[in-house]
Parts: C-alpha cells; structure tokens; sequence
C-alpha cells in the first residue's frame, strides 16, 4: 500500500515498541485479507483497559499524534472513536471493552507489516461485524465477498421492481426492499456466527 503521507508500518512499529494491545481493523485489514480496495488511513481496535491505554498514550506521542475531529470521527457503532493525525498518516482507534476485545484478538491473525514489525489482524468475520455495526451493511457484504467467505453462506436476495405501485398488501415496494434487508440480515448474522 503506497499511499502518499501513509507509513501503517511506522504507526504499528510505535504501538509494537510500547507494548500497546490492537488489532488492524477496516481498510488495512481488508487489505490483509485480499481486498484491492485502497484505504487513506489506519484503523485498529484497542483494548481500553487503563494499562493499555497508557500505553497507546506514549505511542501516540511518539508518532506525534494530534486529535482530528470531524463527522466520521463520532463512533463506529461499536465503541467509542478517537481520530488522529499521526506521523504515519490519519489514525482511527476504535476502543472496545476488554469482553469485546479479547476475543477479537483471538480470532484474529498475525502478519507482517514491513521493516520486521508485525501486526494482528482482525479475521474476516469480525471485519463484517464491526461493519455491520457501523450500520454500513454494504461494506460489510463486500469483506465477506471478496473474500470467499460469502459462497457458501449466501442467500437469494429477491429482486426489486422499483416499478411496483404497492397496490396489494405485503407486495409494494416497501415490503419488498424490508425482505431483501432482512435477506442481507440474515447473510451477515450467518458470516457472523461461522
């Protein structure tokens, strides 16, 4: 990924040096996974445990971290979110409950970044999650696909006819698009819980 005033290897070398419990999330982590999409910052996810959060303290001063607030920075559906503009580029940390957190570091796997750091990636499913959470149902659908993880899982979206007046009830427009998002529903809780 070579994204001008981007450097993940930097960001994640510093949370390295001080010890500092994350896993990559978004669009490095989809990256991770096989993903072509390009991204113009790094998430991750940090436990919020006190110890761990004077940890990321120091490896945010020592990438020279500013706060940056804007609309995107208010939360992401799953925990609170700090937004940071870093000498390694813009930084998402999204902070989950040590509950929440333990077991996404679990599924999750480790990789090398680059220049001998490494890194832990959230797993596929996990990704869908915090996405589908965020209420962004279409990037969640997109991790699972590009991914393979949605062949085997998917289910037949009924097709909608935006010509459709409505005239007989449960057949108009409306019903029809409440049953394909209850069929996108249904295929996020079943990558979810695989």
């Amino acid at each position: 990924m070579d994204v001008e005033g981007l450097d993940p290897v930097r960001i994640m070398a510093a949370f390295r040096a001080h010890g500092v419990r994350t896993v990559v999330v978004g669009g490095m982590a989809a990256l991770a996974h096989g993903s072509v999409t390009p991204t113009d910052d790094v998430d991750i996810a940090v436990a919020d445990d006190d110890d761990n959060l004077d940890r990321l303290a120091l490896a945010l001063q020592q990438i020279g971290a500013r706060p940056v607030t804007d609309d995107a920075s208010g939360g992401s559906g799953s925990g609170p979110r700090e937004s940071f503009a870093t000498l390694g580029g813009r930084l998402d940390c999204i902070m989950l409950s040590v509950a929440v957190f333990d077991p996404m570091y679990e599924r999750g796997s480790e990789i090398h970044v680059g220049h001998g750091v490494s890194a832990r990636v959230a797993s596929i499913a996990d990704l869908a999650d915090l996405k589908r959470r965020s209420g962004d149902l279409g990037a969640s659908v997109r991790i699972a696909a590009f991914s393979g993880e949605a062949d085997d899982i998917v289910t037949r979206v009924p097709e909608i006819d935006p010509s459709d007046d409505g005239e007989a009830p449960g057949t108009g427009m409306t019903d029809k698009v409440w049953r394909a998002l209850e069929g996108v529903d249904r295929f996020l809780t079943n990558l979810v819980d695989r």
